[in-house]
This record gives structure tokens, C-alpha cells and sequence, in this order.
């Protein structure tokens, strides 16, 4: 699914927030991103919050699934599976980020990551049946689909995307049964890169007082006003990359 694209770009926006925020004096402990995010107000009130939110998303994916295979019947069914669908994404998408960010902050729960991952090759799993099912309606009948309900328009990007992707698809089952995979054949490269990192010393910047790690604090360094602050973040951690 998209989540690894968007998880990229969530961490970037969560250690970006982060270090807006006011910093102490002295690092006296280790902090990362995810442990200065006020997860209540972010995400979900509570993990029992949280859980009740994965609920709700699994009763939507019901919903959409118990459409299979009468997406073209009518403009009703498809706007209504079109509409599920988006819905259901919103909810995933924060759902999983509040999975892994949540393992971020404390990578000893090995639970929370597998969590995150089977709910991802769930979700596509589900979804997977759309894409195959869009491509298939007759181009003709699609047109008079479209023209019926006009609200269609809204979903052009989904729709246009679906049927030009085809010829690179697997049958519904093989993408569902590739997404469930997921997990087996790929779940283990988070955990490994973590692992790693936090075997991986960087040598630190000194900024006054403090010393910022290269890694952790990489957000902090990236927006700090002195170009020769930035360098020496941005040289330090790719050294300990190396």
C-alpha cells in the first residue's frame, strides 16, 4: 500500500514538529521525534481509543467487501464503494501511524510493529479486490456510469489510475494473497534498519551546551540558522552511515 511513502514523509513531519518545540538546555537524555508527540491530541485518546478506532475500520472494510463483484450495477454501488474506500484509508492511514510511532517510542514491544504490519497487509489485502474490479467495466458502460452520477468526477484520479494499471496487475487473488504475505517477506526490514541504527554511533555537534546526535537529532540540526551547524549534522550522520 502507500504507508511506506507516507510513513516517510509522517516521520519527517513529526521530528519537523518536534523540534519547533522548546529544547532543554542540556540533552540530558535521549529523546527521539515520537517521544515529544503528544499522542492523545495527535491520535487517540487512549490505546483502548485506539482499539476501538480498529474496529470501526474493520467494520467499514465489511461494508466495502460485501460490494465485491457488483461494482458496475449500478452509479449507487460504485460511488458507494468509492466513498468507502476513501474513508476507510483516513482511517488506516492514522491508525498505522499511530502504530509505529508508537513502537518508535519503545522498540522492545515487538507486538505493536506486528500489529502495524498485519493491519497494512489486511487493509490491502481487502481493498485489493477494487483496482480489478474498476478495470473490468466495459468502457461504455463506465461512460454512462459517469454520467448518471456526476459526483464520479471526484474520484477520476482512482478511477483512471485503476484501468491504466491493469495490464501490471495480478488477478484479485493473487494481489490479495501477495498483500497478506506482506508481512513474511518484508515485515522484517523495520525492525532490522532500527536495529541497526541503534547499534550505529555518530559522532556528535556540539551546539554551545549541548551535544545533538546526528541521527536523533537530525530535524534540529536541518533547521538550525548556521550553515555550518547544518554541515556538520549533515555530514556527521551520513559518516556514521557509511
Amino acid at each position: 500500500m502507500l504507508h511506506p511513502c507516507l510513513r516517510s514523509l509522517l516521520a519527517g513531519a513529526v521530528a519537523l514538529v518536534a523540534s519547533a518545540m522548546p529544547p532543554p538546555f542540556r540533552a540530558a537524555a535521549p529523546q527521539t521525534p515520537a517521544s515529544r508527540v503528544d499522542f492523545g491530541k495527535v491520535f487517540y485518546a487512549s490505546p483502548t481509543a485506539a482499539k476501538e478506532a480498529e474496529m470501526t475500520l474493520k467494520q467499514h472494510l465489511a461494508s466495502l467487501e460485501s460490494l465485491k463483484g457488483r461494482l458496475s450495477r449500478s452509479e449507487e454501488t460504485l460511488l458507494e464503494a468509492l466513498r468507502l474506500r476513501t474513508r476507510i484509508l483516513g482511517e488506516y492511514e492514522k491508525l498505522d501511524a499511530y502504530l509505529y510511532l508508537s513502537w518508535a517510542r519503545n522498540m522492545k514491544d515487538s507486538m505493536l510493529l506486528e500489529r502495524e504490519q498485519h493491519l497494512s497487509a489486511d487493509v490491502e489485502a481487502r481493498l485489493s479486490f477494487m483496482a480489478g474490479e474498476i478495470a473490468s467495466i466495459p468502457e461504455d458502460r463506465l461512460t454512462t456510469l459517469k454520467r448518471n452520477a456526476p459526483s464520479l468526477s471526484d474520484y477520476a484520479f482512482v478511477l483512471a489510475r485503476s484501468r491504466r494499471l491493469a495490464p501490471h496487475r495480478a488477478s484479485s487473488e493473487t494481489e490479495a494473497t501477495l498483500a497478506a504475505l506482506a508481512p513474511e517477506l518484508s515485515g522484517w526490514q523495520d525492525s532490522l534498519y532500527e536495529e541497526i541504527l541503534s547499534r550505529t554511533t555518530f559522532e556528535p555537534v556540539n551546539l554551545g551546551d549541548v551535544r545533538l546526535d546526528p541521527h536523533r537529532d537530525r530535524a534540529r540540526l536541518l533547521s538550525n540558522p548556521s550553515g555550518s551547524i547544518r554541515e556538520q549534522g549533515f555530514k556527521h550522520l551520513y559518516a556514521g552511515l557509511e
